[in-house]
């Protein structure tokens, strides 16, 4: 039989947390309803929250909308789209799921939060989110960085910059700067990396290539000085290219060609064989800069990755088991996905929670993964008594 226009209400995802209207709108449309309520931190000030609402919406319907399908069991086995919308209501107990509007920088305290006392009856499983968090990440970022606030996102970029000075030889020790000075020497006509700086430049060449796949690699500056143009243009572009054999990528590398105007020299002698180069690890700001190389980070929008929890959706970056052992549902909510995603047929392919960072929107990026569609299918099995399919993505 046909489909027909239905409501299925307050349906409860079984991972633990989360919750959602289902309106099922043939022959096409599937449209996810959630209630949000709101509450606001003091510090904060006055907040529009339409105006918040409205914009979370939008960042929710771009990276959301369209990309799941589900197809009916039943003859003639309409394909659904997903679309997902929100509704601000004014009491708590019309809310699928609350949120409180926090202060601070983007990213900054965002997430998900197992019931905490004082807030939202001490009960309720709920959303942190700023002001800034409806941006993109390049956008959000740049605000914190200008404004002096690093934000989660830019912690983690300060991390990986930290990890790659920590490669540098005297780390830690009295005097030490963020800089790796080489030498080259030039033999045969050709300008090569001397032999005993290769390990020191080798061990930086693999801390920045050591950078998980979805951040730009910390941003580095090669920085030499000649009298003449096309020598320090090839000598700099000789450590860069030595740099990127090494697995360091382009977009990361600056050069410095710095010339003096010295060109000759009283009493004359013979042209230089050696060369001195300096290769500097720039701030967290050049790394949001270059953030375009990884799209996946530059277009997460925190908000678009925490509404993923008002579907039922645990994070895929850190392990729950490690580090919210203070609630056993959120423990438990990251197995369950994954015997959740085996329950359908054929198997939903299961997601690396576990993992660092990927491209996944329950990640650091904006990818959709049949994964995500798996509460939704789940409840609109059981709340319609009849069989679906995830067809997409």
């Amino acid at each position: 039989m046909p489909l027909v226009q239905h409501l299925y209400a307050n349906c409860q995802p079984t991972l633990g947390w989360g919750g959602f209207d289902l309106f099922v709108d043939p022959p096409g449309r599937l449209e996810v309803r959630i209630n949000v309520y709101f509450e606001v931190e003091p510090a904060v000030g006055p907040v529009d929250l339409d105006d918040f609402l409205f914009d979370w919406q939008q960042a929710v319907s771009d990276k959301w909308d369209d990309k799941i399908r589900i197809r009916s069991n039943a003859p003639p086995n309409e394909d659904l789209s997903v679309v997902f919308r929100m509704r601000r209501v004014n009491a708590l107990g019309n809310a699928h799921f609350p949120v409180l509007i926090k202060a601070g920088g983007y990213a900054a305290g965002a997430g998900l939060y197992f019931p905490t006392p004082g807030l939202f009856g001490g009960n309720r499983m709920h959303l942190k989110l700023g002001m800034l968090d409806n941006l993109t990440w390049l956008q959000g970022s740049d605000a914190n960085i200008r404004a002096g606030v690093p934000g989660a996102r830019a912690l983690m970029f300060m991390d990986q910059r930290d990890r790659v000075l920590q490669s540098l030889p005297g780390h830690g020790m009295p005097g030490f700067a963020n800089t790796l000075d080489i030498t080259m020497n030039l033999n045969g006509g050709v300008w090569s990396v001397a032999p005993g700086d290769q390990p020191d430049l080798d061990a930086l060449c693999q801390a920045l290539a050591g950078t998980p796949p979805w951040l730009p690699q910390p941003a580095v500056k090669i920085s030499a000085s000649s009298g003449k143009q096309g020598k320090i243009d090839t000598i700099t572009n000789n450590v860069r290219n030595y740099m990127m054999l090494h697995g360091v990528n382009n977009v990361s590398i600056d050069r410095n060609p710095i010339l003096t105007g010295k060109r000759f020299r009283m009493p004359f002698t013979a042209h230089n064989t050696t060369k001195a180069v300096t290769i500097e690890v720039l701030p967290v700001p050049e790394m949001v800069k270059r953030t375009r190389a990884g799209q996946a980070v530059a277009d997460n929008v925190v908000s678009a990755h925490e509404f993923g929890h008002l579907l039922g959706l645990p994070d895929e970056y850190l392990n729950y088991g490690v580090h919210m052992a203070g609630s056993a549902i959120m423990v438990n909510s990251q197995p369950a996905w994954d015997l959740l995603c085996g329950q359908h047929v054929p198997a939903v392919p299961v997601r690396a929670w576990n993992d660092a960072y990927n491209d996944s929107m329950m990640s650091v990026g904006t990818t959709i993964y049949r994964a995500h569609a798996i509460t939704i299918w789940d409840c609109l099995g059981t709340a319609s008594g009849q069989g679906w399919t995830i067809t997409r993505p």
